[in-house]
């Protein structure tokens, strides 16, 4: 018996495709428009906490003998750590402001004027800075920038394998900070820029506990000796 094959007879329907077409535009405009949406919602709520114009933070001053003294702390640090030996890295309040400056000069990350360290929580291990941060406007023509000027908790982490500062609370005096926006920033690694530096980022890699000591005036970074498997 022969086979019969099987023609179809009726016209294709142009206005299928056209509405499939409209579905997938209708989909991707609402994405736009959601992602637009977001995007002005947050911009304006900047605006009710940033100030359009605000003086950057004191640097610290860094003397010959406290430059010498600091590079070569994070050298022996960055030395053993990577040789596999057990390393402290405890710095203070200043300490942590020059290596801001340091950090800036080597082109490492520059937060100078930005972030100033002003002393440490010990009850719940963190870091506390005060912040002159520059915050782009959502406008295509005015460039200029707004500023977020507060004080912040900045809480160290050890997350994917690396030590990191994130911030836990951020405070704008008199002002209220959108709950989005907070929790935006606080997602932000505040090392991921110094770790562009491999030396920096294989470093970070071996911390593997962090304190602010007992006395609360120091913050301690530290690596375990690395186990070395026996020779077969």
């Amino acid at each position: 018996m022969s086979q019969v094959e099987k023609v179809p007879v009726g016209s294709p329907n142009p206005l299928y495709g056209c509405a499939i077409f409209v579905i997938i535009l209708s989909v991707m405009g609402g994405i736009v428009s959601w992602v637009l949406y977001s995007g002005l919602k947050q911009n304006q709520e900047i605006g009710e906490f940033a100030v359009d114009k605000a003086d950057p933070l004191p640097v610290a001053e860094v003397s010959a003998e406290a430059r010498t003294a600091l590079q070569q702390k994070i050298g022996a640090f960055a030395n053993d750590s990577s040789a596999g030996k057990e390393a402290v890295l405890s710095l203070g309040v200043q300490e942590l402001n020059e290596l801001i400056v340091l950090a800036g000069e080597s082109n490492i990350a520059d937060y100078r004027g930005m972030v100033k360290f002003t002393g440490f929580n010990q009850a719940e291990n963190m870091l506390l800075a005060d912040l002159v941060w520059p915050l782009n406007r959502l406008s295509f023509t005015d460039k200029s920038k707004r500023y977020l000027v507060g004080k912040a908790a900045f809480k160290p982490i050890i997350e994917q394998g690396s030590f990191d500062l994130k911030i836990e609370t951020l405070d704008v005096p008199g002002k209220t900070v959108s709950v989005g926006f907070a929790k935006s920033l606080g997602n932000w690694p505040w090392l991921n820029l110094a770790k562009l530096n491999p030396t920096v980022a294989e470093t970070m890699k071996k911390v593997t506990s962090f304190q602010v000591t007992s006395d609360g005036t120091r913050f301690e970074l530290k690596t375990t000796v690395t186990a070395v498997a026996n020779p077969q």
